[in-house]
């Protein structure tokens, strides 16, 4: 799959048209998740800003001191605990814009890893 977008929504329709069941088959934007560390136990959840693809793994984010793996809940469909916003930490997975080059990201892998859908990770509200 090579894909040669040069902006965010021509990158977002490409992947549609590449493989439109696949596509349809991704989290909608909004979608929320939990993630929970297998080593301090703490959960973060996650709200999907754009549509796209993320990871089942990723390191803690709870603590800078914690080295463990957090798991992702695959997007349950029961809902988020009561006041779930005011009681996790909350981050966001985005699509970035394109710079000036037409790139998504200064590395390449990683910029490849966009164009195949793939989603980065911030804290809410930066």
């Amino acid at each position: 799959m090579k894909l040669s977008a040069r902006t965010k929504p021509d990158l977002e329709k490409e992947l549609q048209e590449f493989d439109a069941r696949w596509w349809d088959g991704l989290p909608a934007k909004g979608s929320l998740n939990a993630y929970k560390c297998q080593t301090c136990g703490r959960v973060i959840f996650t709200i999907d800003m754009d549509k796209g693809v993320t990871p089942m793994y990723m390191s803690c984010k709870i603590e800078s001191d914690c080295k463990g793996t957090m798991v992702s809940s695959g997007y349950p469909k029961v809902p988020a605990p009561e006041d779930w916003e005011k009681n996790f930490p909350v981050w966001c997975w985005y699509r970035p814009e394109a710079g000036p080059l037409g790139l998504f990201h200064e590395d390449q892998i990683v910029d490849e890893y966009i164009r195949r859908g793939g989603l980065l990770l911030r804290e809410r509200g930066k």
